[in-house]
């Protein structure tokens, strides 16, 4: 199990992720909205959850794309 730590900025950034997994979340554009270099936020990022933003991102999408298919929704 991983031991994930807290982080301020982290934590906003998950939260944001969260909220809007439609949108935009590109490592730049993460960077741009929290005012991080975008290799800190990588680095920062994996550090603290112990995967990628990319396979977070991906992984979050691919729940909620399974729970609109099971729902009988049309994913547009």
């Amino acid at each position: 199990m991983v031991d994930v730590k807290y982080d301020e900025d982290i934590n906003k950034i998950l939260e944001y992720i969260n909220k809007n997994l439609k949108e935009d979340l590109s490592i730049n554009s993460l960077a741009s909205r929290f005012y991080l270099n975008k290799y800190y936020l990588m680095h920062k990022f994996k550090e603290h959850t112990g995967v990628t933003v990319h396979k977070y991102v991906q992984n979050k999408r691919l729940i909620m794309a399974k729970d609109l298919i099971e729902k009988g929704k049309i994913l547009a």
